[in-house]
Formats: C-alpha cells, sequence, structure tokens
C-alpha cells in the first residue's frame, strides 16, 4: 500500500510541475501581447495594466530567468521597464 501513495504522490507532483510550466509559456504569450499593444498605443495606462499582469501573473508562475528571457526577447529599455513599474530581475 505504501508503494501506490509514493507512486501516486510523484505523479500529483509531475503533474503540478508540467501544469506550473505550461501556466508560465501562458502568461509570458499574454505579457509579450501586452507590451506590444502598449507600445503601438504609447498609452501610460497600458502600460501600468501590463505592469500589474506581470506583478501579478508572470512573477507567480515563471522562475527569474524565464522572466528576465521574456525581457531580453522584448528588448526592453529602462523607459518601457519604468513605465511598468517593475525592476530588472
Amino acid at each position: 500500500m505504501d508503494g501506490r501513495f509514493l507512486l501516486l504522490g510523484l505523479t500529483i507532483a509531475l503533474g503540478a510541475t508540467a501544469a506550473a510550466d505550461d501556466g508560465c509559456q501562458n502568461e509570458l504569450k499574454m505579457f509579450e501581447r501586452d507590451v506590444r499593444v502598449a507600445r503601438e498605443l504609447h498609452e501610460r495606462v497600458i502600460w501600468q495594466l501590463a505592469g500589474f499582469n506581470y506583478q501579478r501573473r508572470v512573477s507567480r508562475y515563471c522562475a527569474a530567468e524565464e522572466r528576465r528571457g521574456a525581457v531580453n526577447r522584448l528588448k526592453l529599455t529602462d523607459e518601457e521597464m519604468k513605465l511598468l513599474g517593475v525592476g530588472r530581475d
């Protein structure tokens, strides 16, 4: 019976890890979309919303390395980072 609990625990742990990875990729895609929209519209409010979503969602689901990768891909300037209200990790 102990073997079944171990197998169940391992299955749950692996499933949670896979779900977290999927969540991170989804959040990064949405963040990248938000930044593109903010760049197009040049609205401070849009930048603030993108920053809020970054802090609330991306920071929650993604590791620092993944967040840095997204910032590097987007080539966010220091001014854009200030508009987002987030610092560089």
